[in-house]
């Protein structure tokens, strides 16, 4: 009975593992994109915007950060990072829509 039990939860951890958040030919894992909704609300706190509208000041902050997970290194030297960002920002703000494939941009489930 064991043996078939953990062999169960292997799958399902490994499940929830390959969540895929894909941006154009950007693609990031769905663990990366929930910490980096901490980035995001600091972001926002600290320039009073609404949710949705990243600034390019606020998108350069955020590659700064140390806090910034590496998956999103790449994406910090692109000219659109801002908006790639402001895409990404519904999915960071509710990631468990993701874990269900809600969002067109979440692959894997």
């Amino acid at each position: 009975m064991w043996p078939k039990a953990l062999c169960v939860l292997v799958l399902l951890a490994h499940c929830c593992l390959c969540v895929i958040v894909k941006d154009g030919d950007y693609e990031f894992s769905l663990d990366s994109v929930k910490k980096l909704k901490e980035l995001m609300d600091a972001s926002h706190s600290s320039h009073q915007a609404s949710q949705g509208d990243i600034s390019d000041v606020e998108a350069a902050e955020m590659c700064a950060s140390p806090e910034l997970p590496e998956a999103f290194k790449l994406l910090c030297a692109a000219p659109n990072a801002a908006e790639i960002f402001s895409r990404l920002e519904p999915i960071a703000q509710n990631p468990d829509v993701c874990d269900v494939c809600a969002f067109a941009a979440c692959s894997g489930c």
